[in-house]
């Protein structure tokens, strides 16, 4: 399964290249969206944040219960990686995780906002 990260989505250029590179290698691959972006930006509220592990759970429980899913690889980008992290973090992880990847996670989500707050980044806050 592969989580987006923030601005994202199951049609990002990095997703679909990640899904492209593990179905070649014969991986039954999903794409998480978070609530509120792609299909469901019209019927999901609240709108995603990194806190929002159950939705992460839900969505490898769903691909758990697929006929001949022995195990997950999760990974996540970005956003989607801190969210993988803090998901295994919380623990009672009930799906059947093999392994968890995660690329340019931002560890600290406070320090992460202040940084892209700052004016050379073009935020008006």
């Amino acid at each position: 399964m592969l989580v987006h990260g923030l601005g994202g989505s199951e049609d990002s250029r990095y997703m679909k290249n990640a899904a492209h590179y593990f179905a070649l290698r014969g991986w039954r691959v999903y794409r998480m969206n978070y609530r509120g972006v792609g299909p469901s930006r019209a019927t999901s509220l609240p709108p995603y944040s990194a806190g929002l592990t159950g939705d992460l759970r839900s969505a490898l429980r769903a691909v758990s219960a697929q006929k001949g899913v022995e195990e997950i690889c999760v990974m996540g980008f970005s956003l989607g990686g801190q969210m993988i992290l803090r998901m295994l973090g919380e623990g009672d992880v009930d799906t059947k995780i093999r392994a968890a990847v995660t690329v340019s996670a931002p560890l600290d989500l406070a320090a992460s906002r202040r940084r892209l707050e700052r004016r050379r980044n073009g935020a008006r806050f």
